[in-house]
């Protein structure tokens, strides 16, 4: 070693602040653990599935749906302008009437 190497500013090291911490890596293990022993992964799976089923029942047949899909409780509605074409609808969203959402979601 040599001999100023003990008073060379030191760089910190890739880490440290969060993610190799042992203080929070011991905090996201809790969080696993309460997660599998309470079934949430399971509960989350079962509840999405409903919601997407109540979701395609309510919106399913309407001509601005183009696709219901999910992943857990995480769900998405493709929102389009000719459901044959599936031509997505424009993001401004006072191009939708406001009739249509009523009558959509009522």
């Amino acid at each position: 070693m040599p001999r100023n190497a003990a008073f060379r500013p030191r760089t910190p090291s890739r880490g440290y602040i969060y993610n190799a911490h042992p203080v929070a890596a011991a905090g996201a293990h809790a969080h696993l653990d309460i997660i599998d022993k309470e079934g949430l992964l399971g509960r989350a799976t079962s509840m999405g599935a409903f919601l997407r089923g109540e979701l395609e029942a309510q919106l399913g047949e309407s001509p601005f749906v183009g696709q219901i899909r999910n992943v857990g409780m995480m769900l998405a509605v493709e929102l389009v302008e000719d459901r044959e074409t599936r031509v997505p609808l424009p993001l401004r969203v006072d191009r939708m009437p406001h009739d249509v959402i009523r009558r959509e979601t009522a």
